[in-house]
């Protein structure tokens, strides 16, 4: 097994296991406001373990996920076959999400475009794929402010923190991507969740209109 392989699979048992407890504990109430409304086809980016389908209304006619890590698979077929919505997941990743342009009513990310390869190119997929009007929600943790000292934290922190997470960056101002991605309307806001892990406490969460 290769260093990548063991790492991700390691990774993928951990974030079964106890960023489900986490999560919801900090995030449960938001996700569950933010969600309340959806409706149609949604199309969530790394779903890892499917954690977040226990939030989504039964309004939701089609949900699919894309998701490039092989490891997840298993634990998300486990929660999704007793889920109340149609869900299914395909193999991808965000950067090339394998759907058809104007195909989608909402995109979901909650804790994901820290770890992917390329978010400017990742958020023009979200845009191409969402229908004229479409909604991105995200949920993402970002970097500290620069010249903070959380910011020389993670900084520092960053390349074990990579290794150890499966890609995830803890350096990356992913409010600012976003800002530049071209949605027509944006609203998001910036808050730290200790509770989450303060080294990671920063998060932008917000709603992005195509």
């Amino acid at each position: 097994m290769t260093q990548k392989h063991y790492f991700g699979r390691l990774f993928a048992f951990w974030w079964h296991r106890y960023y489900e407890k986490v999560t919801h504990r900090v995030f449960g109430q938001i996700k569950t406001s933010m969600f309340a409304k959806l409706k149609g086809t949604v199309v969530e980016i790394g779903p890892g373990a499917g954690l977040n389908l226990r939030y989504y209304p039964k309004t939701v006619r089609r949900y699919i996920g894309i998701e490039p890590s092989i490891f997840m698979m298993k634990y998300f077929q486990r929660v999704a076959s007793h889920s109340k919505i149609n869900a299914r997941m395909m193999r991808g990743n965000s950067e090339n999400i394998p759907l058809k342009s104007n195909s989608t009513d909402t995109v979901i990310s909650t804790h994901v475009l820290c770890s992917v390869n390329d978010v400017q190119k990742s958020l023009q997929e979200i845009v191409r794929v969402l229908k004229p009007g479409g909604t991105f929600l995200f949920i993402e943790h970002e970097a500290a402010p620069p010249g903070s000292l959380l910011r020389k934290i993670q900084n520092f922190i960053h390349p074990i923190w990579f290794l150890l997470g499966d890609g995830c960056h803890t350096n990356r101002r992913l409010g600012d991507f976003v800002k530049r991605a071209g949605f027509s309307k944006l609203k998001m806001n910036s808050k730290r969740y200790p509770k989450f892990g303060r080294v990671v406490s920063p998060h932008v969460i917000g709603t992005a209109t195509k």
